[in-house]
């Protein structure tokens, strides 16, 4: 009982290990502020990209003449 008391003070007390409650492996690097700019612009022009892509694609299914046979059936606005 001995030992093990005084392996978990030594490890609660930080001297055995170096405990800081943060996991280092997943802790992303640190970015300059150039390459948080450039990494910001990227996921911006993505962020575009797709808004772009799911326009198109939503453009597309509503011009489908079996979407408007079924869609606005389907679809009813809601009655207060």
């Amino acid at each position: 009982m001995t030992n093990t008391n005084s392996t978990h003070s030594s490890a609660a007390s930080g001297t055995s290990s170096n405990r800081t409650g943060r996991c280092s492996r997943s802790r992303r690097p640190q970015l300059s502020p150039a390459q948080r700019e450039a990494t910001d612009a990227a996921q911006a022009a993505r962020i575009a990209a797709l808004h772009d892509q799911i326009g198109e694609q939503v453009e597309a299914l509503t011009a489908d003449p079996q979407w408007r046979a079924w869609g606005p059936r389907t679809f009813r606005t809601a009655e207060p």
